[in-house]
């Protein structure tokens, strides 16, 4: 990371700045994130699967910045991450590459809830068995 992209990352890594401009882009200007709300969360991005010829497969990869509040917005709790990538210079492929961090992210949420309901055993069919997620009846 060069200097300029460091420093631009120093700047985003301010709660207050970057609930300001969360709260700009998401929510119109409204203060709904609030910076003593914003939780630091580890930029490393891995995952790990079974590719077709059953070895396993390790990615990893880093973003600048990623961190989790918890708002209340439209009368619904949210948990939401938000991800940064501090770039100065214009970076065309920047859109593949956090859509790469996201994909590793959410893998990992689905191996956390498959190892969770694995555990607790709360099942109740086999396509909740086979993609890690079970369905929740109000």
């Amino acid at each position: 990371m060069g200097t300029k992209d460091s420093k631009a990352k120093e700047y985003l890594s301010d709660n207050t700045r970057f609930s300001e401009i969360c709260n700009y882009v998401l929510f119109d200007g409204e203060k709904v994130i609030k910076p003593e709300d914003l939780k630091e969360c580890d930029t490393t991005e891995v995952l790990s699967v079974f590719g077709i010829d059953k070895k396993q497969i390790v990615k990893q990869k880093w973003r600048d910045l990623l961190k989790s509040v918890s708002v209340k917005h439209t009368g619904q709790m949210y948990v939401i991450l938000i991800g940064a990538e501090a770039q100065t210079d214009i970076h065309y492929a920047m859109p593949v590459k956090t859509m790469i961090y996201d994909a590793l992210n959410y893998g990992e949420q689905v191996n956390e809830a498959k190892k969770r309901h694995r555990k607790n055993k709360d099942y109740r069919s086999s396509d909740e068995f086979l993609s890690g997620f079970t369905l929740m009846i109000s």
